[in-house]
């Protein structure tokens, strides 16, 4: 799966919070990070399912950066799956509402 920019009609609802609105536009000026949000409508992952369905090169660190700046924004957050017993990321339903779909 390859998501780029131009395939991707999003609509971001931000709630008031101070400082908040900075943050979501910082996190949303990467491509890369546009593709972990798409990935991430499928259901939650885990870090490692995350590079392993997006790896374009990319270190295991450098994918965590990015899922970390996606939850500093507020549009993922981590829970952990006791049944695996790992930790995975999920859009955060309460920050956003995205509309994801071909142009």
């Amino acid at each position: 799966m390859n998501y780029t920019p131009h395939s991707l009609n999003m609509r971001i609802h931000i709630y008031q919070e101070e400082g908040r609105t900075l943050k979501v536009a910082k996190a949303l000026n990467s491509a890369y990070r546009i593709s972990i949000l798409r990935l991430l409508t499928e259901g939650p992952m885990s870090l490692a399912e995350v590079q392993a369905h997006l790896n374009h090169g990319r270190y295991r660190s450098s994918v965590y950066r990015h899922l970390e700046s996606l939850k500093a924004a507020g549009l993922v957050e981590k829970i952990y799956d006791d049944r695996l017993k790992v930790l995975k990321y999920r859009l955060s339903a309460k920050r956003i509402e995205l509309e994801l779909g071909g142009t």
